[in-house]
């Protein structure tokens, strides 16, 4: 529980999904981590939901992949946890590292400068 006198940093992550495959970059417990989901044989949304999951403790959200994929994305997200605020950066990016999305998360984390 946090008081009124506690400030509480923002903990973000960082997306590139596309139609059968997402890295969610994050934090845990100060250090970032790279989460890769798959898609199988399931409905787009079914693929989408266990996407968010791995960000849904997360206030501050940057998306990344082809436009389409992360639209399509960012409005399932929006309907699962009506969080539309939590979106900060949509951008249309071709495949990426690991590495390049968690440089692109200490950009969004401050915990994450300092590392």
């Amino acid at each position: 529980m946090h008081t009124d006198g506690q400030h509480v940093l923002p903990h973000a992550a960082v997306i590139w999904v596309d139609t059968w495959h997402a890295l969610i970059a994050h934090s845990d417990h100060g250090r970032p981590t790279v989460t890769e989901v798959d898609r199988v044989a399931e409905p787009q949304h079914d693929y989408f939901e266990r996407v968010a999951r791995e960000a849904e403790d997360c206030d501050r959200l940057m998306l990344l992949g082809p436009a389409t994929t992360w639209q399509a994305f960012e409005l399932e997200y929006e309907s699962l946890y009506g969080r539309p605020d939590r979106f900060v950066e949509a951008e249309t990016a071709a495949p990426t590292t690991p590495r390049e999305l968690v440089e692109r998360l200490r950009l969004l984390e401050p915990d994450l400068r300092r590392g």
